[in-house]
């Protein structure tokens, strides 16, 4: 089996031992018989880069992403809407989408997903064209992204430290669905998350619901008057029962155009992107093969 690994040494885990990495990595395919590359990224967007131009090689049976959330989106991003076949080395902070897929986060057990892997279709989004696997966002989710990706240790408790700093900071924003118009739904939140997993990482499960084959994205909106008043949405996340609170919007839909009031910032997988009017997220079904472990596990 021929696979190639796609590796971003500035991932959260890697940081700093990020050369044991790959040696663990090269002797795990030696020992399966694998005829295994390893190539690393050399700055941001260049895993897309990477990915893009393996997949016209059509030579690999599996293109792996080992990283974070971040590189999971940048080659997934160059595979989307290809017959190419994809894998999640999950070695980053929060690690939503494999954590909702059930891939081990220890690196020889995801390795050993590959050996006989349940290879299934799944659904994908865009955010004003901006690809996103496990999830987009607006309001705090997006101020936090942005705060975080400034951060040199990008690490658990560093994205913590960002998250509690962001809460003294922000405040709440207008949102519409559609232009920001008098015609428009409105609705005074703290966030909106546009879901096609279930979680951020760590297990935050934004939308416990969610699944990436029902070719639908689920809309949750948190809409609260105060920053500090999204502790007990916070617990309610790692509960899995955030959805049942009647206080928060929650919409299941293939598409949906949003804009808000302030920064005009968004986030798709972590990455930060600015808009003009609004941003349009729509569901992309089926469009991205990728390796699962063999189980009958509802995705």
């Amino acid at each position: 089996m021929k696979i190639l690994v796609l590796l971003n040494p500035c991932s959260g885990k890697m940081l700093k031992t990020y050369p044991k990495v790959i040696a663990r990595i090269e002797a795990f395919g030696q020992n399966a018989g694998w005829d295994l590359h390893i190539k690393t990224s050399e700055s941001r967007g260049h895993c897309r880069k990477l990915a893009i131009q393996a997949a016209e090689e059509k030579q690999w049976d599996i293109i792996a992403s080992c990283g974070g959330d971040g590189t999971l989106n940048e080659v997934a991003g160059g595979l989307v809407n290809t017959s190419q076949t994809f894998a999640i080395l999950p070695m980053g902070t929060g690690n939503g989408l494999a954590r909702h897929l059930g891939i081990p986060l220890n690196l020889e057990k995801a390795l050993s997903v590959l050996k006989d892997p349940r290879i299934v279709s799944i659904d994908t989004g865009t955010a004003n064209g901006e690809f996103f696997c496990n999830a987009a966002g607006m309001g705090f989710d997006a101020y936090v992204a942005q705060e975080f990706n400034a951060i040199t240790g990008r690490h658990q408790w560093a994205y913590i430290k960002a998250t509690l700093g962001c809460l003294r900071r922000y405040r709440p924003r207008t949102f519409y669905f559609g232009k920001k118009t008098p015609e428009a739904r409105e609705v005074k939140g703290f966030l909106f998350t546009i879901a096609n997993g279930s979680q951020y990482g760590m297990n935050a499960r934004i939308a416990p619901g969610a699944s990436v084959q029902n070719g639908k994205l689920d809309v949750v909106g948190v809409p609260l008057g105060s920053p500090w008043a999204a502790l007990p949405a916070i617990v309610r996340m790692f509960c899995g029962t955030l959805t049942k609170s009647p206080k928060v919007f929650f919409e299941r839909t293939e598409s949906i155009h949003i804009s808000h009031t302030g920064e005009n910032v968004f986030h798709v997988d972590g990455e930060v992107r600015s808009y003009e009017d609004e941003v349009h997220f729509a569901c992309q079904p089926e469009s991205l093969k990728i390796c699962l472990p063999q189980t009958e596990r509802s995705i």
